[in-house]
C-alpha cells in the first residue's frame, strides 16, 4: 500500500473512532460492543454512529473527512489541519451544546496504527484514494445485504471500529457464519472479502474443501475464505461470498 493510500486509510480509521466513542459515551451499552459500531450509507459515503436519546447522532463524511453532529444544535467540523486534541475539545463542546453529558475519548482496544497522538494532525484527504475506498465500502455493503437476503440471515451489517471491517455475523443451526470486507492487514495487503464459520466457538478449518472459483481458502492467522477486491467487479463480490458460504454449509450440514 502506497504512503498516500496509507495516510488516508489511517486518517479515516482514526476519525471513525469519534463515532465509536460517541456510542460509548451516549448510547446504551451492549455486552457485544454493538453500541460502538457504525452504519455505512451507500452512495452518500457516510459513516453513522448509533443514535443517542433524542435522535442525536454523529456522522463522518468519508470523502471530505468531516464530522457532522445531528441534534438540537447541528454542528460540523472539517478535520483537515486539526489535531486529535482539537477534535476532542470540539466533541466536548458539541455534546454540551446538545444537552448531553461530558464527552470522553477513551478506547478499550488498540488500533492497528497504535494510539492516536494528541498532536496528530489530520491530512487533507486524497480524493482518488477516498473515491476508491468508498467504492469498496459501497460494493461490500450491497453484496453483504444481497447475501443476507439470499440466505435469510438474521444479522446487521455494520462497520466495527476496532479492525474497521464491514461485517455480518449470523447464528445458524449448530454453527455460525461471519462474512464481510476487511481492510489491508497481514492477511492480505489490500481490501479483501472474507467468510469464516464457527462451530462450538471454534473456527471451521476449510483446508480440505474444494478450491474456490475466486479467492482462496486460508488456515492459520485467518481461517476461512479470502478474496482481494482489487479489480473485482461488483457482481463478483456476492458470487465469492455465496460460493464460500455454500461450501461451509455443505460441510457442516
Amino acid at each position: 500500500m502506497s504512503m498516500t493510500n496509507e495516510t488516508y486509510d489511517v486518517a479515516l480509521h482514526r476519525a471513525a473512532q469519534y463515532l465509536a466513542t460517541f456510542g460509548k459515551n451516549f448510547c446504551e451499552s451492549k455486552e457485544d460492543d454493538s453500541h460502538t459500531n457504525l452504519e455505512w450509507v451507500v452512495g452518500d459515503h457516510l459513516l453513522r454512529s448509533r443514535e443517542a436519546p433524542g435522535g442525536r447522532q454523529l456522522i463522518l463524511n468519508c470523502e471530505e473527512l468531516a464530522l457532522q453532529w445531528i441534534g438540537d444544535r447541528p454542528l460540523r467540523l472539517t478535520l483537515a489541519g486539526r489535531t486529535h486534541g482539537e477534535v476532542i475539545v470540539w466533541m466536548h463542546h458539541a455534546a454540551v451544546q446538545n444537552g448531553l453529558a461530558d464527552y470522553e475519548f477513551h478506547l478499550h482496544y488498540r488500533l492497528p496504527s497504535g494510539p492516536i497522538p494528541h498532536d496528530y494532525v489530520y491530512p487533507r484527504p486524497d480524493a482518488q484514494r477516498a473515491e476508491q475506498v468508498c467504492s469498496y465500502r459501497d460494493n461490500a455493503q450491497r453484496s453483504c445485504e444481497e447475501i443476507r437476503s439470499a440466505f435469510d440471515l438474521d444479522t446487521e451489517i455494520r462497520v466495527w471500529p476496532h479492525h474497521f471491517d464491514t461485517g455480518a455475523f449470523a447464528k445458524l443451526t449448530g454453527y455460525a457464519i461471519g462474512y464481510g470486507l476487511a481492510v489491508p492487514d497481514t492477511v492480505i495487503d489490500s481490501y479483501y472479502l472474507y467468510v469464516s464459520a464457527y462451530r462450538d466457538d471454534e473456527s471451521v478449518d476449510p483446508s480440505h474443501f474444494p478450491p474456490l472459483d475466486m479467492g482462496e481458502w486460508r488456515s492459520g492467522e485467518f481461517t476461512g475464505a479470502v478474496c482481494s477486491v482489487t479489480d473485482l467487479s461488483s457482481q463478483d463480490h456476492a458470487r465469492f461470498l455465496k460460493e464460500a458460504i455454500e461450501q461451509f454449509q455443505k460441510a457442516l450440514a
